[in-house]
Parts: structure tokens; sequence; C-alpha cells
């Protein structure tokens, strides 16, 4: 039971997550920098997994999944050939159809030794029209370059491409226009120091955005004004009833300045280094070591309960070997006191 708790907060600290199916904010041109591969492909073979005909099985997680063979089209980061296999990752969302065509962002899997899909959109799919700055790469693979919300209007990432590459300095932003992540890439490859800020929830933003212009239906706004309180983290206080209960809410949006979230380290690529987590006051929450992209060292997360008013802390601490967890030591504290200690030590 202790190992399977920290695994799950290692989960949550994760950064390097691949299979996002454009589901989240995040820029196109971030999906573009972060993957090996990126083109345009009709599929001509699907495999089965209940067979295991052009299948198999993950590595790292055992799970079967399918190949998929498509016919290239257009190839907008790295070189392709006419026709290649390519990998399902085995949880990521996607079916893909003989005879349809996909947008699909690919990475390399050491460990499965195959192209993965990161990504994937079909061509027909409305939102494939905001990923048209791939065609402005293609015309000019060596340029400065910013991506604009396709809604907002605000500024979403900003970088230069050398030889269709990410280099140097990029910035990513939420669409509320805050600064949501920076660092640098070194021959196309995230390197040295990345830094992640907190930003204000997209999905919440949008209901406060409603809200404030009164399209709403289920609110009522009472006030939209700018923060008074000099200590407060936010920009703006919106107050509003909801109309089911008649309960009053208060909420605060958009970061006065940039608040370190997640301090990471890379190395051509692959995280390297320690890996520090904060909350929005600054406070360390947690770290984790990292070698050659893989937890390697001690890993630390600290978790905030509130039972019956009180508050209370949990200390994971653990300690990695390649990638594997070697021990660990679980402390609970009441009221500042230290209550009780678990230690688990993993057998090779």
């Amino acid at each position: 039971m202790i190992k399977s708790i920290f695994l799950f907060f290692s989960i949550l600290l994760t950064s390097n997550l691949l299979a996002c199916n454009f589901g989240s904010t995040h820029p196109v041109l971030w999906h573009y920098n972060q993957m090996d591969k990126v083109f345009v492909g009709t599929v001509i073979k699907v495999g089965d997994t209940q067979t295991m005909d052009f299948a198999y099985r993950e590595k790292d997680t055992n799970i079967p999944t399918y190949k998929v063979r498509l016919i290239v089209h257009e190839s907008y980061r790295g070189d392709m050939p006419d026709t290649i296999d390519i990998g399902k990752i085995a949880l990521a969302k996607i079916k893909f159809s003989e005879g349809e065509t996909y947008l699909i962002y690919a990475n390399y899997m050491k460990s499965d030794e195959i192209l993965a899909t990161g990504s994937v959109l079909h061509v027909l799919d409305p939102r494939m029209e905001k990923h048209s700055v791939l065609k402005e790469i293609a015309k000019n693979p060596n340029q400065k370059i910013t991506e604009y919300h396709p809604f907002t209007g605000e500024k979403w990432a900003e970088g230069e491409i050398v030889n269709g590459e990410p280099e140097g300095e990029w910035k990513y932003y939420e669409i509320t226009g805050e600064l949501k992540e920076k660092g640098k890439y070194k021959k196309g490859k995230q390197h040295g120091k990345w830094r992640k800020y907190f930003v204000t929830d997209a999905r919440f933003y949008n209901l406060f955005q409603a809200i404030k212009i009164g399209r709403a239906g289920a609110y009522e706004l009472i006030s939209h004004k700018k923060t008074t309180n000099p200590k407060s983290l936010y920009m703006y206080e919106l107050v509003y009833i909801s109309r089911n209960d008649g309960t009053e809410k208060v909420v605060e949006y958009l970061y006065k300045n940039p608040i370190e979230e997640r301090v990471t380290k890379f190395k051509n690529g692959q995280l390297h280094g320690k890996e520090k987590i904060y909350n929005d006051h600054g406070d360390l929450m947690g770290y984790q070591t990292y070698k050659n992209g893989l937890l390697d060292g001690r890993s630390r997360f600290m978790q905030i309960r509130v039972i019956n008013g009180k508050e209370s802390k949990v200390v994971f601490d653990s300690v990695f070997k390649n990638g594997q967890i070697y021990s660990e030591t679980i402390f609970y504290f009441e009221d500042g006191k230290l209550e009780n200690t678990e230690q688990t030590i993993v057998p090779d």
C-alpha cells in the first residue's frame, strides 16, 4: 500500500507526459517542439491486439497495443519515408481507421524501439485550422515565430526555429495571457533549466469571462473589480451568485506576477537533475531527482491535509535507482509534530 501511494504522487509530479491529443490549451508550437516527428499520413493497415497481429506489448506497461502503417503525404518536422509503421500509445484515446488521414505528432519510444503517437488529429477535425502554423514553418524553417491564440488573439508561444527545429529560449502562455512555461532548446531538444508558472485554469477563466458579460445563465454577477488586498496573488476579484442554490461565491484570478510552480532540468531532451515543485506562495512542496530521463536518487513530496478543520502534513521520502523505487519512508505530522513513521525497503 505504501508503495502504491507514493507512486500515485510520483505520477502527479511527473512533467513529461506524452499523449495529450489536444485536450489541453497547449499551443500548437508546444506540441511541435516536444515531438520528434510531425506529419500527415493516410492509414493503410491497423494492427489487432486480440490476435497480436501487427501489434506489440509496451515494455514499460506490458499493455498490448497495435501498430499503424501510413502513407506519408506531408512532413513538417523531421525527414520521413514514403511509408512508415508507428505504434499507438496504449492508453491514448485514439482510434485509427484504414483509409482515413491524420495529422500525427510522434516521439521515439526507446523502450519499444518504435515511433509512437503523441497527439493525433483527423484532418477533417475543425481544430485542424489552428495547426496552419505548421505550414508557416514549412515555408520558412529558419525564423523567429510567434503563435497567437485563435480565439483570444493573445500571444500563445514565441521562439526561434532553425532548420525546422526549436532553438534558444522559448516562451509559452495560457489562454489568459499569463506566462505558462519558458526554457531553452539546443539542437531541437530541451536543455538546461525550464520553469513552469502558476496560471489561471483555462476552464474557470472562460466561466469567469462568461459571468462577467452576463452569458453564464446559471450565475448572476454581483461585482467584478481589481483586488484591493495588497497581499493577494491575483489581479481581479469576481463575486457572483449561483441561481441554483442562491449561494454567493467569490473568486480571484489572473496572477499579478509569474510565480514558479515547477523548475526542471533537462540534458539533451531528457530530464536530468533535481526537479523542484512549489505552491503559489513559494513554498517548496517536493522534489525529484532524474538521471538521463529516469528517476534516480532522492525524491520527497509533502501533502497538506485538512481533517475536521485541522491541518496535518504527510511527507513521502523515497530513493530511486535507475527508474526503480528502492526504499521509501512516510512521515505523518499533526499539529506540527511527528506522529508516525512507516518505512519500506523494496526488494530487488
